[in-house]
């Protein structure tokens, strides 16, 4: 192995160590994932996920960025065909590159919502 690779697998390990670490000081509850190439974060902080999930499917929390190449392949493809939805490309792309990048909290998410919303079911059918 070389020399950087070297230095970049214990940069890793280093940091899957400081994120048990922190999350056990702040008295967290934690589930580890496995080090992989395309995840810094080794460990689900679940009080943060947890708020984040309620947050997102109670209020419908949306996201926006700016990028003047997005905005303008977008606005082409909008002007150029009227039942394009800008809203639905761009939830779909982000979607598949976020699942390809970070697996294991994708599905995690996924899973979280999924219950949360059989959860409310259940409940409103009581």
């Amino acid at each position: 192995m070389s020399e950087a690779g070297s230095k970049a697998g214990a940069g890793s390990k280093l940091q899957y160590l400081m994120n048990n670490v922190e999350a056990r000081a702040q008295g967290l509850t934690t589930e580890k994932l496995e080090p992989n190439a395309t995840d810094i974060s080794f460990s689900f902080n679940l009080k943060v996920l947890d708020k984040t999930v309620h947050e997102a499917v109670d209020s419908k929390k949306t996201i926006s960025l700016w990028s003047p190449r997005v905005s303008a392949l977008l606005w082409y493809l909008k002007e150029t065909n009227p039942s394009f939805s800008i809203s639905r490309e761009a939830g779909d792309l982000l979607d598949a590159a976020l699942q390809k990048k970070y697996p294991e909290l994708y599905d995690k998410i996924k899973q979280d919502i999924i219950s949360l919303k059989i959860e409310r079911i259940s409940s409103a059918e009581r």
